[in-house]
């Protein structure tokens, strides 16, 4: 399907997104289908905020958010919110979304979700001028992550 280096750009990446999608409409039964589908919503919101489109990337990521039938899926969505926002400047919103997918996380046990959303409350505190409370969120985040590696690395 693809070669080292073909999801360089958002393009290639939501082309590719798009591929996925008609092979997964033909998944069964329902719920994996739509979770499958959510994923996929899920990753063009990314590749959307990649490409610096907050639009198109808000409406993936709601698709994501009606799609996925189970919580522990749709607790990551928290995280993208957040950075959905914080790259828009919309730090109040930004915020809040980090903290609803901080209890989420933490209510789930999500350790990876709690690394998210406290590093992008970490970069809120930095844009505020909050250096302790940067750096206390600094130090919780450099102290999970030596026992909950990231599948893909997020940074402050």
């Amino acid at each position: 399907m693809s070669h080292k280096g073909d999801c360089a750009t958002p393009k290639k990446a939501l082309e590719h997104l798009d591929e996925a999608a008609r092979i997964a409409a033909g998944i069964t039964p329902q719920d994996d289908k739509d979770n499958m589908l959510g994923n996929i919503e899920y990753l063009r919101a990314s590749a959307y905020l990649a490409g610096g489109d907050f639009v198109e990337s808000e409406t993936s990521l709601k698709n994501a958010e009606t799609l996925f039938k189970d919580k522990s899926r749709a607790v990551k969505t928290h995280a993208l919110r957040g950075k959905i926002a914080e790259r828009r400047g919309d730090l109040l919103v930004a915020k809040d979304a980090y903290r609803d997918g901080l209890k989420e996380a933490k209510n789930m046990d999500r350790r990876d979700e709690v690394i998210r959303n406290t590093l992008g409350l970490c970069r809120i505190a930095n844009r505020e001028g909050d250096d302790r409370q940067e750096k206390k969120l600094k130090k919780t985040v450099e102290k999970m992550r030596k026992t909950t590696p990231l599948p893909f690395e997020d940074v402050l």
